[in-house]
């Protein structure tokens, strides 16, 4: 399998991105769930919050690569067989899945205000950005989750659609074989 895209598939690169992304992320909701039940005081939660800020931090960096990779070997075009609506569709849900993937963790960082963020055991210093933690957990715990959550239904249910509705495994088998 090649690294770099090319006109009919995915490359390696590309499919690593965005698995390693995805595992990632469904690793991220439970333990970001779990912490939301834990109490301030708990001995167990700074374990959690410095896994969630890693695991978070590392989502991060790898949306900039994918997209950095992506500008550099520009994705397959889509399928023929997708219509106008599909299409457009199908860009639209994309372009939101990566602002929300960015948007996740930037907002997590600056929920942390005056605290230190754990990358690994690796201190990162604090934003500075005073007051942006009320509007910053807001996003992060309400506003980022429900649009992540429909965008990726979206995202899962026109694979499925096109699969299993349609007949037309082309899809599945860009980001799979």
């Amino acid at each position: 399998m090649p690294l770099r895209n090319d006109e009919t598939q995915f490359g390696s690169a590309s499919r690593a991105f965005h698995w390693v992304i995805a595992v990632l992320m469904f690793c991220l909701v439970p333990i970001g769930l779990f912490m939301a039940i834990l109490p301030e005081t708990s001995p167990e939660r700074a374990g959690f919050v410095g896994a969630h800020q890693s695991l978070g931090l590392t989502v991060l960096l790898l949306v900039i690569g994918r997209i950095g990779w992506l500008i550099t070997s520009p994705p397959p075009p889509s399928l023929s067989v997708l219509t106008v609506w599909e299409r457009l569709a199908s860009r639209a849900v994309h372009i939101a899945l990566y602002a929300l993937l960015l948007a996740f963790p930037i907002s997590g960082y600056l929920i942390d205000e005056g605290s230190t963020i754990n990358l690994y055991g690796w201190a990162i210093s604090p934003s500075g950005w005073t007051g942006a933690s009320t509007v910053a957990l807001w996003a992060h715990a309400w506003a980022l989750p429900a649009l992540f959550y429909a965008t990726l239904l979206l995202h899962i249910g026109a694979v499925l659609k096109r699969h299993f509705g349609d007949h037309d495994s082309s899809a599945v088998r860009r980001m799979l074989r």
